[in-house]
């Protein structure tokens, strides 16, 4: 079994199995993904809505702001 499958590189009792040169990268990409998939989310659940209520005012209002401030 263990010549296929790694042991776990991060655990909550123990040091990291890793040199901290390598981990904090690691660390950091994934915090940095997470933050990225993060906002992703929120952007496509902001135009879910909008696509939803695109025939209520407050959109109308929202795009046409958005048109005249982009002149």
């Amino acid at each position: 079994w263990n010549t296929l499958h790694q042991g776990a590189t991060f655990t909550l009792t123990e040091k990291p199995a890793m040199p901290m040169e390598m981990w904090l990268p690691l660390l950091l990409t994934v915090l940095g993904f997470y933050c990225f998939f993060g906002a992703v989310l929120l952007l496509r659940m902001r135009l879910e809505v909008l696509k939803r209520e695109a025939r209520s005012s407050w959109v109308k209002a929202l795009v046409l702001k958005a048109l005249e401030g982009g002149r």
